[in-house]
């Protein structure tokens, strides 16, 4: 009978247990981030009155016979699954969807949390509110390879969100260029003959290699055109040099006269009796053959085949017009110089050529000139007078440029009466602006003081454009000394102007659109002018690799611009947020949002193993395994969502069923006691 007693003894014991746990889950119905415990039991021992026998030969086996001797728990499991979400609207609470904990600094300990119940206290730290446990994460760093990205560092720290705090100001050191330049914009300017090759990896139009270069027996010679507009008569008006090593052979084509709007040239008139390759050993002797109508050039090696050849008049953009004196015409044509120091800033040259009057044998070309200014936004602005050996009966007076259309051409005219002129003038021609574009970005020096960059792009030629950067004044105006860039990349201009070096540039584009070169420039703004530090800045027209995401040239509409800078003025943060992978972003007065930590949570191997110390908290123990720490949102671990809390995983259906049975159990296992007492005064009673 004692034995029954001591049993129904660790029933009620075990039942009591029950019922503690399922009231401590009841009453923390209600606690953020709570995970419920449940209990599980086993029996406790047996006492073995018999033992099992095996079967005989005679008799077959007997199973043992065996007591038990109660209940016991085997163990109180919490059961980590997720709470249902609640909005708080405060942007500091937490919640961890998925896997993880809360990472939470107590002096030197370490405790972890599903509770993200947080505030800032006195000294802008992140804390748990009513424990004022610190939240930890990791600070977010400026990438040094790349300005445009943040990086976290790799040791965890307590989370502060200074608000009100001073952000020092970063001056610009990269613009982001994107979007496309409509390759089916004509050129700018009538740049007339353009300076070849256009790039050894774009190719030259025409060219059946492919590519800049002569290749004759295995060996590689270099091509390049180039044509001179400061010839007084149209001698060597284009040259064209093959060069192999240190050596090298020009080609010269002296320009005789004027055909359809464009020159005509004479091949070879300058150039050896008989040109070799440069570098061969021994000299290996090239043809030239030049034809003018077509304007093919082709160049053949010592057996006739045909190394190089190229359509020379299929990139001639000139305009052109006739003078009239009378019944006599004299046909003119006119080009914009395009050379480094020609394409940028203002005033430009632009060069008119014409036949000789009278007319010699061999023919040459008188060339006039005028400056054109242009304005900030790349329309015209003024023509200074024409200058040079004008034709009989012309001058400066009764020939003039214009500016019309709102500052989108040039208006070629001239007097109706030459020898007294008046307005209204002809119109001979008029030259129209073609592919230009313009880009403004506000840009920063060390202190915070802001500029206006302005990058203009202006199409020279198929697959070739130009690019021209400025600094506006605050009326809008360019800040840029008269020719500052000498061709080399150096700046010559006047003390105290505020000058990019160097400040233009060309891009080049492959056939099929994407930007070849260069994928990036680097400009030099001397602020040291102004008493503050020199700024670099990358101007990046190729995408940081990905050539789509830069500059292309597909024959679409014009939408480049600049798309990013990284500096700003000074600020003070005024506001914060945070993000699903867990980044507090600080929000500052100047716009600028920066990400000033992420969250750290962690996850183990077993979490069923860690041990809870009160105040929603865990700690890790030998079971748990050790904590895998890291940002939230990456690996295994949860992602967050803010202004909302985690609340306790308690179902109250659920904890009332597990009391009813508890309270069974109990109550059985009492009935048990009573019964096995009732049973000993009935022994005792025999007696009587």
């Amino acid at each position: 009978m004692l034995r029954s007693l001591m049993t129904a003894v660790t029933g009620v014991r075990a039942h009591q247990t029950m019922l503690d746990v399922t009231g401590n889950n009841i009453a923390n119905v209600n606690t953020t981030g709570f995970k419920k415990d449940f209990t599980l039991f086993q029996d406790l021992l047996y006492q073995t009155t018999q033992g099992a026998t095996g079967p005989g030969a005679n008799r077959g086996g007997i199973n043992p016979v065996q007591v038990g001797l109660g209940v016991s728990v085997a163990a109180i499991e919490t059961i980590h699954t997720q709470g249902p979400a609640q909005y708080t609207g405060n942007k500091s609470d937490m919640m961890i969807n998925g896997q993880g904990f809360f990472v939470l600094r107590s002096g030197d300990s370490r405790l972890f949390s599903r509770a993200g119940a947080f505030v800032r206290d006195k000294e802008n730290n992140l804390v748990q509110s009513g424990t004022g446990y610190r939240v930890q994460g990791y600070a977010m760093e400026r990438d040094p390879l790349n300005p445009t990205k943040f990086i976290r560092g790799s040791e965890l720290s307590d989370i502060n969100i200074p608000m009100g705090k001073k952000m020092e100001p970063r001056a610009t050191s990269l613009v982001d260029f994107q979007c496309n330049l409509d390759s089916r914009s004509s050129a700018y300017l009538p740049y007339g003959f353009p300076d070849l090759p256009y790039n050894e990896q774009c190719g030259w139009p025409g060219n059946p290699s492919g590519v800049a270069k002569i290749k004759m027996d295995g060996v590689e010679y270099d091509m390049s055109f180039k044509t001179n507009l400061a010839s007084a008569n149209g001698k060597g008006y284009l040259t064209v040099v093959i060069e192999n090593g240190g050596a090298k052979q020009e080609l010269l084509f002296d320009m005789v006269g004027i055909d359809g709007g464009k020159p005509r040239l004479a091949a070879g008139v300058h150039a050896p009796a008989a040109p070799v390759f440069p570098g061969s050993n021994p000299p290996v002797n090239m043809t030239v053959e030049y034809d003018d109508a077509t304007g093919g050039l082709k160049i053949k090696n010592p057996s006739g085949a045909t190394v190089f050849q190229y359509g020379l008049k299929a990139d001639m953009r000139y305009a052109s017009f006739k003078l009239k004196n009378g019944a006599a015409e004299i046909p003119v044509i006119a080009e914009f110089d395009e050379a480094p120091g020609q394409l940028k800033g203002t005033p430009a040259k632009l060069r008119l050529w014409y036949p000789a009057v009278p007319a010699t044998v061999p023919q040459t070309m008188v060339p006039l000139e005028a400056k054109i200014h242009f304005k900030p936004d790349g329309k015209f602005d003024f023509a200074e007078p024409i200058t040079g050996t004008f034709p009989p009966d012309f001058n400066a007076n009764n020939l003039k440029i214009k500016v019309v259309s709102e500052g989108m051409a040039l208006a070629v005219t001239q007097a109706k009466d030459l020898a007294n002129p008046a307005e209204p003038f002809d119109t001979l021609s008029q030259i129209n602006q073609g592919g230009f574009h313009q880009t403004k970005k506000e840009i920063f020096d060390c202190q915070g003081n802001p500029y206006t960059l302005e990058v203009n792009f202006k199409k020279l030629t198929e697959n070739r454009w130009r690019w021209e950067a400025f600094l506006l004044d605050s009326e809008g105006k360019q800040v840029m000394a008269e020719g500052c860039e000498d061709g080399t990349g150096t700046s010559s201009g006047n003390a105290g102007s505020i000058v990019p070096t160097p400040s233009s540039g060309e891009l080049a584009f492959c056939g099929c659109g994407p930007i070849c070169e260069p994928n990036d420039v680097e400009l030099e703004i001397p602020f040291s002018l102004k008493g503050m530090t020199n700024s670099k800045i990358k101007l990046n027209f190729g995408g940081h690799g990905d050539k789509m995401n830069g500059i292309t040239q597909f024959a679409s509409e014009t939408t480049t611009k600049a798309v990013f800078q990284d500096g700003y003025a000074m600020g003070v943060l005024q506001d914060f947020n945070v993000g699903k992978d867990g980044t507090i972003s600080g929000a500052y007065s100047n716009g600028q949002i920066q990400p000033l930590y992420r969250v750290a949570l962690a996850t183990f191997t077993n979490q069923q193993g860690l041990e809870k110390v009160g105040d929603t908290a865990f700690i890790p123990t030998i079971n748990s395994g050790d904590p895998n720490i890291d940002a939230a949102d990456t690996g295994e671990k949860g992602s967050i969502t803010a202004s909302t809390l985690e609340m306790s995983n308690v179902d109250l259906t659920e904890e009332f069923t597990r009391l009813i049975i508890s309270q069974r159990g109990f109550q059985a296992n009492t009935r048990v006691v009573t019964t096995s007492d009732q049973i000993l005064e009935e022994v005792v009673n025999l007696k009587r």
